[in-house]
């Protein structure tokens, strides 16, 4: 915000301006944090306090409708977790498995807000490509792309432990569980039982 009341929004990582606008017609003399909201307090010479804050629920609809920007909508929506680009990356991963990307699709999978894409129908899309020989199955670069960034949900535990028990990998089943990398599930429990 300047000293005249002009409130300037930019994306740090890329530098570009998101939002401008005059937020008071008198002159701002103190701002401070609001961290509880995420924002911050500002107050002009007539003495109004004004709250300043980011809609999270609108900003990702705005970047890509207004400003027509949408890797910038997409690339917040991922950061932020922020919902309204839950179409945009469905697009975005339909196009890389289309092109048999399935790297790229599996990491916009793994960083998709809100977990969107971390549904039965992706892995169901992931088992589904035929395995060329001397390659990565695309189910294994989805799982190991997951393991990464952090923890598997119920249904993706569920189907990678099926997979390492088909294969009589118990001690890769063991060493998820003690990082915590899988979600345990009635069903996990059963099929792990079994080996």
């Amino acid at each position: 915000i300047t000293k005249l009341g002009l409130l300037f929004v930019y994306d740090l990582e890329t530098a570009t301006a998101v939002y401008r606008n005059r937020i008071s017609p008198d002159p701002i003399f103190l701002t401070a944090e609001a961290s509880s909201v995420g924002g911050f307090y500002a107050i002009n010479r007539r003495g109004q306090v004004l709250l300043a804050t980011v809609n999270e629920a609108t900003i990702v609809p705005f970047v890509s409708g207004q400003l027509n920007n949408l890797e910038l909508a997409v690339n917040l929506a991922k950061r932020g977790n922020l919902p309204g680009a839950e179409n945009l990356v469905v697009q975005r991963f339909q196009e890389l498995f289309a092109q048999t990307k399935y790297k790229e699709a599996a990491e916009l999978a793994a960083e998709s807000p809100q977990g969107i894409l971390r549904t039965p129908e992706t892995v169901a899309k992931f088992q589904s490509v035929p395995v060329q020989a001397g390659q990565t199955p695309p189910l294994l670069q989805y799982f190991g792309t997951l393991l990464t960034r952090g923890k598997l949900n119920a249904f993706e535990s569920l189907e990678l432990s099926r997979l390492v028990v088909n294969q009589n990998k118990k001690n890769l089943l063991e060493n998820w569980l003690a990082e915590d990398k899988l979600e345990c599930s009635e069903e996990l429990g059963d099929l792990v039982k079994t080996v």
